[in-house]
């Protein structure tokens, strides 16, 4: 996979080349600035699975587009208490 032809590279090189370092020191790596709600929860599917858990990744963001349309089981509310534990560990660390 290419990102940029080499052609273009000397061109870029020398219009923002420099640039990299800083712009890589100074940006915000926080959560702030990138939403990680996904990561949680796939964290939470994954583990669950590992605990015997028969809900697939799939599934439970088809949930969580179409809460209204599901019945909250035994296996969702799993998976549900996992990541409020998640995001309870986030805030108090």
């Amino acid at each position: 996979m290419k990102i940029t032809e080499r052609k273009y590279f000397d061109i870029y090189l020398q219009s923002i080349g420099h640039e990299i370092p800083r712009l890589i020191k100074n940006y915000d790596f926080s959560e702030k600035n990138g939403n990680f709600d996904y990561l949680t929860k796939s964290s939470a599917v994954y583990s669950s699975n590992i605990e015997g858990n028969s809900v697939d990744l799939n599934s439970y963001m088809n949930y969580e587009l179409n809460k209204n349309k599901f019945k909250i089981g035994k296996e969702i509310e799993e998976i549900e208490n996992l990541i409020e534990a998640y995001e309870h560990a986030k805030k108090t660390n």
